[in-house]
């Protein structure tokens, strides 16, 4: 069983419905299917889903689709959902999903290719992609970012971008 567990609009669609085309969906709630290899589930961190995820995080290859968070942050800024909220699922999928040693996937890294080689070696996947889902082509994060957000919610997107954990990503606290 793959399990994609993201933060909303970090690239979930694209790594469920492009790299894990071939894989059946199963809904996340169905906990009766066995260890099917070839069935994929997917659950946002959210604090609603906290029982779904401790259930399929031990028993499911999981993948974690990552963006750079300020523009996470457009993205939530556009769908006018609030960004505490997107803060509290970068902390959960830090203090919960990361305990699973999950794969992650920077979908919008410029070595995003050698991260896809690496989850392919972990799983005994031959994922592949010609990254058109995304539609744009990998490049370093964006330098208009702050125009588009306010300062208090520049400050919280890259507060967390300024997280060492994105340095792996990355390779910079924030723009």
């Amino acid at each position: 069983m793959i399990l994609v567990a993201s933060v909303h609009h970090t690239g979930t669609n694209f790594v469920m419905k492009d790299l894990l085309r071939s894989y059946k969906l199963t809904h996340a709630s169905i906990r009766v299917i066995g260890d099917n290899p070839f069935h994929k589930t997917q659950l946002h961190i959210q604090k609603r889903y906290t029982s779904e995820l401790a259930y399929w995080l031990p028993r499911s290859k999981v993948i974690v689709p990552i963006r750079h968070p300020v523009d996470v942050a457009l993205s939530w800024k556009r769908r006018l959902k609030d960004l505490n909220e997107m803060k509290a699922q970068f902390e959960m999928l830090l203090s919960v999903v990361d305990d699973y040693n999950p794969a992650y996937l920077p979908i919008d890294a410029m070595d995003r290719d050698w991260w896809l080689s690496q989850l392919n070696q972990r799983f005994s996947t031959n994922l592949s992609t010609n990254w058109d889902v995304i539609g744009s082509k990998a490049q370093p994060p964006a330098r208009h970012w702050k125009a588009q957000l306010t300062d208090d919610e520049y400050e919280l997107a890259s507060g967390i971008a300024s997280w060492s954990f994105f340095d792996q990503f990355y390779g910079l606290k924030a723009a």
